[in-house]
């Protein structure tokens, strides 16, 4: 052992990864454009002087990175794009990678579809939530008040049940 310390951000930008790359997922984002966006949150991270003020790094990391999606998002035409559907065949959205398979099992592909036919608020809300932030954490995440992301994620979950029921008649499953 050389005896090498590994950075807090480093150790933090490990973990994040993964989970950073669904929750971009889960707003829409393909994984080529979910990953340059991580990239640009880590560089972000790595600039200097930059945790110094930072209460939670998982908050921060999505914030960036969810921000650096939607610029690069908001530079390309709107129109459908057939590479955020998911295919019926595979079982999880585009991401061919070993370790995004096992992240996103076929159960998730499901969710993912639904989620992104949300607004983009209820959908942001949601993928936050799913990442196990409070209500709080979420509010200070996207700069709403709790009562309002409270108001969203009841529409969402409402939203999401109706479809999940809908999908399983057209399916001819029972949900238990």
């Amino acid at each position: 052992m050389t005896g090498q310390r590994t950075s807090p951000i480093a150790v933090v930008c490990r973990a994040e990864y993964v989970p950073l790359l669904r929750f971009l997922a889960y707003q829409g984002a393909t994984r080529s454009e979910a990953e340059d966006a991580v990239q640009e949150a880590f560089a972000a991270a790595c600039a200097p002087g930059t945790w110094v003020d930072v209460a939670s790094p998982r908050a921060w990391l999505r914030t960036v990175a969810f921000r650096a999606w939607l610029r690069r998002d908001a530079r390309v035409p709107e129109e459908p794009r057939p590479d955020l559907l998911v295919r019926e065949d595979a079982d999880v959205c585009d991401w061919p990678t070993p370790e995004s398979a096992a992240e996103l099992r076929s159960e998730h592909a499901e969710v993912i579809g639904l989620l992104r036919e949300l607004p983009p608020k209820q959908r942001a809300v949601m993928a936050l939530s799913l990442d196990g932030f409070t209500t709080e954490e979420i509010g200070r995440v996207l700069d709403i008040a709790p009562e309002a992301v409270r108001q969203n994620l009841h529409r969402a979950r409402g939203e999401l049940k109706e479809r999940l029921r809908l999908w399983d008649r057209e399916e001819g499953r029972q949900r238990t």
